[in-house]
C-alpha cells in the first residue's frame, strides 16, 4: 500500500508539474496557492491527496532557528499504545506550534543517559492515538496526519528505547527536538 501510494505521488507530481522551488526562483507558490493551481481537474480522492502531498513537499523548507526555538516548550511522555496485546511503545508528544509554520517534518534525538548513545528519528506522520475505549477510523484525508498546523497538537512516535515501568523512562533517556521543516502560514 505504501509503495503504491508513493508511486501515486510521483505520478501525480509528474502529471501536474509540481516541484520544489529552485534557487533561481522566488520562494515559490504558497501551499494554498499550489493547491488552487493544481487541484482543478482532479478526478478522484487519490489524485486530490497526491496533489496535496506534492504541494506539501514542494513548499516545505527547513524552518529557521528562531521558529524552531518556539517549539522547545514541547513535552513528551513515554507509554504503550492503548490497544490490547500491543507491545509497541513510544513517546506521546504535546507541542504548541506557534512557529509561524505548518510543520511537515520533525527530527528528534533520544539519548541514553548512561552510554550517551543517541538515535535520531525523522517524523513525517503525526498520528494522535486516542485513549483506550475511543474508536476512531483512519482520516478521510491522510494529509491531515502529515502536517502540524498552528496551535496545540498531540501525536505519537514509535521508538526503540523502552523501559519496563513507563514512569521511569526519563530516568534512562533524554529527548530533544533537533530540527523541523514546514511551510510558512
Amino acid at each position: 500500500m505504501v509503495g503504491a501510494l508513493r508511486h501515486s505521488i510521483v505520478v501525480a507530481t509528474a502529471l501536474v508539474g509540481i516541484g520544489p522551488a529552485t534557487t533561481t526562483q522566488a520562494a515559490g507558490p504558497s501551499f494554498d496557492q499550489c493547491i488552487l493551481d493544481h487541484m482543478q481537474g482532479a478526478t478522484s480522492d487519490l489524485a486530490a491527496v497526491s496533489i496535496k502531498e506534492a504541494c506539501i513537499h514542494a513548499n516545505e523548507k527547513q524552518i529557521p532557528d528562531d521558529a524552531l526555538e518556539t517549539l522547545m516548550t514541547s513535552k513528551a511522555g513515554f507509554g504503550s499504545l492503548p490497544f490490547p496485546n500491543q507491545t509497541k511503545s513510544g513517546l506521546y508528544v504535546t507541542l504548541n506550534n506557534n512557529s509561524g509554520y505548518t510543520l511537515t517534518e520533525l527530527v528528534i534525538e533520544i539519548t541514553d543517559k548512561n552510554t550517551k548513545a543517541a538515535e535520531r528519528y525523522v517524523i513525517r506522520l503525526f498520528p494522535f492515538v486516542p485513549a483506550p475505549g475511543v474508536i476512531m477510523g483512519a482520516p478521510l484525508d491522510k494529509t491531515t496526519l502529515e502536517m502540524v498546523p498552528p496551535g496545540p497538537r498531540q501525536f505519537y512516535i514509535e521508538i526503540n528505547q523502552t523501559v519496563k515501568t513507563a514512569s521511569h523512562w526519563f530516568d534512562f533517556y533524554d529527548w530533544n527536538l533537533i530540527s523541523a521543516k514546514g511551510f510558512e502560514n
